[in-house]
């Protein structure tokens, strides 16, 4: 590895030095996460709201089986 990588890449990253580039990179990945988790909570909101519409009661009885909560209910009906 210390070839492959250097002696200052691998301390580097065994004792979490990050450059400033690094710091900027990881902050653009956590703000890609954030919105792709905002994007599903909204898919899952339109979801519920379509089901629970059309199919209450299959909606609603799907959620009685264990291990089964609404967005696995949703999948179910889909």
């Amino acid at each position: 590895m210390i070839n492959k990588h250097g002696r200052d890449n691998i301390i580097g990253a065994v004792t979490g030095n990050f450059s400033s580039v690094d710091i900027t990179v990881i902050k653009q990945y956590l703000a890609m996460t954030d919105l792709i988790n905002a994007q599903i909570s909204e898919c899952q909101k339109e979801h519920t709201a379509l089901y629970e519409g059309y199919f209450p009661e299959q909606y609603r009885r799907l959620q009685t089986i264990p291990g089964v909560k609404e967005r696995a209910a949703t999948v179910i009906i889909a």
